[in-house]
């Protein structure tokens, strides 16, 4: 018999063994795209993260000796206490939790689900007693008026008795109280790149002076070089 034609006796067996092979890439095939059209449902069913920031006080800071604002953000429940004593939340909305706080001179212990926060206010101004390397913290004034209060710098609208906090409005509300013309002298800058107050200041407290969120070389140096005078063209000519 001629070397090219097969026998019914070599043909067979290698024929199951063809087909034992093909059979099994399909249903390895069709285990692999069952785990891969999984894969999106058990990411679907993954919880989503949860925002947490503590926006004011700076832990480890001395604080002055009036009412602060303890702000928190967590998109979850949470119990506060001062000094091991449970505190309440004024009624802001998710995620922000919001409590304005008349701590006593001396060291005091904010509790956020058991996560301790240490702050120190002053019994007077440069308080010998602070702790060593705590900086005082600094806040932009508000009037005490409950939750209403916000409304001075951020957009706020109120449902279900819960103030929903929005973004600040920098731009406008700052310069009801500070005078334009007065901008670029005390700023060595033109007003319109800088009109978002954020930028460079913090309202929530500031350890920096003037509330800035970093010494002052250091956030001009954002956006400018270093060794150019204030008004000069940063940009290359």
């Amino acid at each position: 018999m001629p070397d090219h034609v097969f026998s019914p006796v070599t043909f067979r067996p290698r024929l199951w063994l063809f087909l034992a092979v093909f059979a099994g890439s399909i249903v390895g095939c069709s285990k692999s795209n069952e785990k891969v059209d999984a894969g999106p449902q058990a990411n679907a069913t993954q919880p989503k993260a949860i925002l947490t920031k503590l926006i004011s006080p700076a832990p480890q800071t001395v604080l002055p000796d009036k009412p602060i604002d303890l702000i928190f953000q967590n998109e979850k429940p949470v119990t506060l206490a001062v000094n091991r004593k449970p505190h309440d939340w004024e009624p802001f909305a998710r995620p922000l939790w919001v409590a304005r706080l008349a701590l006593p001179p001396g060291r005091n212990t904010l509790s956020l689900d058991g996560k301790r926060i240490d702050v120190y206010v002053e019994k007077s101004p440069s308080d010998p007693a602070a702790p060593s390397g705590w900086k005082p913290l600094g806040f932009h004034p508000t009037d005490d008026l409950g939750p209403s209060r916000c409304k001075s710098c951020h957009q706020t609208t109120t449902r279900d008795q819960k103030v929903t906090v929005g973004p600040p409005e920098a731009s406008k509300n700052c310069l009801v109280c500070h005078d334009p013309a007065e901008f670029e002298l005390v700023h060595e800058h033109p007003l319109e790149p800088l009109a978002d107050c954020s930028l460079c200041h913090q309202m929530h407290g500031a350890t920096e002076p003037f509330l800035l969120q970093g010494p002052r070389k250091e956030i001009c140096a954002g956006c400018h070089e270093p060794d150019r005078k204030p008004g000069e063209n940063s940009q290359p000519q």
